[in-house]
């Protein structure tokens, strides 16, 4: 798409239309960021539910399962709606499971 006979590799911008809900930009960053050695960056809770739904999109399975593990390690009561929920959509039973032991202890 940057190279070739596309019509995009003349363009100096390039627009996508992205998919899901949960997706944001700085998600798209991190996630991509971290396909060329990136760190993730960032407070795991505030970022971490749109950095899973960029790496979902991107099918990048190793950073998926990173971002499971941080929310596993992550959990608290600020965050565990939002990751109760996501863990539900993204198949992560650990997390949910670790949501609801969690809720015992908040």
């Amino acid at each position: 798409m940057l190279s070739g006979s596309w019509k995009e590799s003349s363009m100096d911008t390039i627009e996508l239309e992205i998919p899901g809900q949960n997706i944001e930009v700085e998600g798209l960053q991190v996630t991509l960021g971290s396909l060329y050695g990136g760190d993730v960056l960032g407070k795991p809770s505030q970022v971490i539910i749109a950095i899973l739904a960029a790496a979902h999109l991107l099918q990048s399975g190793g950073f998926i399962e990173h971002c499971g593990k941080m929310m596993k390690e992550t959990i608290n009561v600020k965050a565990v709606c939002g990751y109760d929920t996501s863990a539900g959509s993204y198949g992560f039973d650990f997390v949910k499971a670790k949501c609801f032991e969690g809720i015992e202890t908040f």
